[in-house]
């Protein structure tokens, strides 16, 4: 009999005893970063004499313990993966590669830095010790992609206003360069919602389709090739276009699905954008995490005028809605 599921602060207090168990001379400590909406822990290992200390997100391990069916397992597996992850970045830190690899990306920056396009209202928090550009009612925010010497994926580093200092360019340039790397950098995906669904239900696009090969809603999925922060696309003329030829039409819709992804539908369908925008926020409140939240707002895009907040036309010679009075 399986035991308990562990809750998250129990994971992260298994994970703390067990780097314990492993390596008794270190020193350990948590750290708490904060995020888009949310706040993500962080171990923080330091060998004796050692300058450099390599951080363990442990958020990333904590979701793929969550969607284990086998979590005991899982959960062994995961202890191994942080175990060999901590003895390459020992080597890292002990050689110096860690603190080479961060300051070679950020002399290269030009080379380097992207920006991600996210909610404004309420991440103050977040923003306040960043240089950000704001986007509609949205705002962009710069990072340079960095290698990660410990888990061999391509991380990166948020650049705060101490980073930005550093760099000798007005927010201007530093957002033009980004915006430049940021469009070369990812290849925009443009596909009909059946085909998104048939891929991730494993099945057929005809599936979802009530009249075999026509699409019965023309409802579109913009984001990039890596399923990443694929919003941060629907700035760029280019992919405005694209997504107007792909719709056949002129203009549309963009509802923000998540800062990965957003939803695109041709304008001159005529709908209702207060249902629209009801969709959105249904969608943001039941299926999409805190830290990915784009907007609550609806946009509408045009040849000629650019991509706008969508307000909705003023209702006229309609009854006042009856007030809505909860029961107790």
């Amino acid at each position: 009999m399986q035991e308990p599921r562990l809750t998250k602060e129990q994971f992260v207090d298994r994970f703390e005893e067990q780097i314990r168990e492993h390596f008794p001379d270190c020193e350990i400590g948590r750290k708490d970063i904060q995020k888009p909406r949310s706040v993500q822990t962080s171990l923080v290992i330091r060998k004796p004499g050692c300058e450099a200390a390599p951080s363990i997100r442990l958020d990333d391990y904590w979701s793929a313990y969550q969607e284990a069916e086998d979590y005991e397992a899982e959960e062994k597996r995961l202890l191994t993966r942080l175990q060999d992850s901590l003895e390459n970045g020992f080597a890292a830190a002990e050689n110096g590669r860690i603190a080479d690899v961060a300051k070679e990306a950020m002399e290269n920056w030009r080379n380097n830095v992207q920006c991600i396009l996210m909610m404004k209202d309420g991440n103050e928090a977040y923003l306040q010790d960043k240089p950000t550009m704001d986007y509609l009612d949205m705002v962009k925010v710069y990072f340079i992609n960095i290698a990660d010497p410990i888990d061999g994926h391509i991380g990166k580093i948020t650049i705060t206003n101490d980073h930005f200092e550093t760099l000798g360019c007005t927010l201007e340039e530093l957002d033009e360069i980004a915006m430049e790397n940021t469009r070369l950098a990812n290849s925009p995906d443009v596909r009909n919602i059946a085909s998104v669904l048939g891929e991730i239900l494993g099945e057929p696009e005809e599936a979802f389709m009530t009249v075999p090969g026509e699409v019965e809603f023309p409802m579109y999925v913009v984001t990039n090739q890596s399923k990443h922060a694929g919003a941060t696309l629907i700035m760029f003329p280019d992919v405005q276009e694209k997504i107007c030829q792909v719709l056949k039409s002129d203009g549309f819709y963009m509802l923000p699905s998540s800062i990965h992804e957003t939803l695109c539908l041709p304008l001159d369908i005529g709908k209702d954008v207060d249902a629209l925008r009801r969709m959105v926020h249904e969608v943001n409140m039941t299926q999409v995490p805190p830290e990915d939240l784009l907007s609550e707002n609806v946009y509408c895009y045009e040849r000629g005028q650019g991509l706008r907040i969508c307000v909705a036309e003023p209702t006229i010679d309609e009854e006042p809605e009856e007030a809505f009075t909860p029961v107790l």
